[in-house]
């Protein structure tokens, strides 16, 4: 069947399951990391014994490949759809760039840098900035409830 133009003034889902699914840009508020390559570094205080730090301010940050087991995002939009919760079992993000960040305290169950391995390190806060991520895929993930206010197709078979 062949549409020509279908607009939808509102339409609500249950439940949507996506077997796979590819963004090209997501800026995340907060993220928790696995392994993280740092270009720079600026330390006000670290003391060394159980590892403390007080503040750590960071210029630039890669990552290469990071795995989150499960990540929700307050509002996404993404194919002129907005979403105003969508929660992600898994996904992997290949690249992404911070401009800057600010930890106060977080607890590393084991974190290498500078050819320095700690087993515990704990920051009292972790915050970014601004995130970019380049393109991460989806594997699957499941929306409880998706509400669209208005969808226009120009063309669908």
């Amino acid at each position: 069947i062949t549409h020509d133009k279908i607009t939808h003034d509102k339409l609500t889902h249950d439940r949507i399951t996506h077997d796979k699914f590819t963004h090209d840009r997501i800026t995340h508020d907060k993220i928790t990391h696995d392994k993280i390559t740092h270009d720079k570094m600026t330390h006000d205080k670290f003391t060394h014994d159980n590892i403390t730090q007080d503040k750590i301010t960071h210029d630039k940050i890669t990552h290469d490949k990071i795995t989150h087991d499960k990540i929700t995002h307050d509002k996404i939009t993404y194919d002129n759809i907005t979403h105003d919760k969508m929660t992600h079992d898994k996904f992997i993000r290949y690249k992404s760039t911070h401009n800057k960040i600010t930890q106060d305290k977080i607890i590393h169950d084991k974190i290498t840098y500078h050819n320095i391995t700690h087993d515990k390190i704990t920051h009292n806060k972790f915050t970014h900035d601004k995130i970019t991520n380049d393109k991460f895929t989806h594997d699957k993930f499941t929306h409880d409830k998706l509400t669209h206010d208005k969808i226009t197709h120009d063309k669908i078979t």
